[in-house]
């Protein structure tokens, strides 16, 4: 079992990935959320932020691969983690879908910061939303 230390990163790294999957539910995409608010540099989207408002084919298509891997996994992690309630088990079971979820997002040809971008542009940037539900459409089912 891995010790705590070598745990956090990958907490810190795939939180966002979960928040990602969270903030790309279908009911996400009816309606745009609010960029979050805080320090440091603008949200991508907010003013003063560049605007993008494409991904190139691929990009979406490696995306849209990620998302749904992620997708599976957490759902598999949700069920996993309803029927063990032992708390030393749990974490382990959450530990092996992060190491899971890191290398969806790897093995989708991106990086945790790029799928974690484009997650956040789907919330802001109308365009790239709908070209993420095209793709998302597209290819129901695989």
């Amino acid at each position: 079992m891995p010790c705590v230390r070598s745990v956090l990163p990958l907490r810190r790294a795939i939180g966002p990935l979960v928040l990602g999957l969270a903030m790309l539910s279908p009911a996400a995409f009816a309606a745009p959320m609010a960029p979050p608010t805080g320090g440091g540099a603008p949200p991508v989207g907010a003013p003063g932020a560049p605007t993008v408002t494409h991904l190139a084919p691929a990009t979406v298509h490696r995306f849209v691969r990620a998302y749904r891997a992620i997708h599976r996994i957490h759902l598999k992690l949700i069920h996993r983690l309803a029927t063990h309630p032992k708390p030393a088990k749990a974490h382990a079971l959450e530990v092996k879908a992060q190491h899971k979820m890191l290398a969806a997002v790897s093995g989708a040809g991106l990086t945790v910061a790029r799928y974690n971008r484009i997650a956040s542009l789907a919330q802001t940037q109308p365009a790239v939303r709908q070209q993420i539900i095209q793709q998302l459409q597209a290819t129901h089912g695989r």
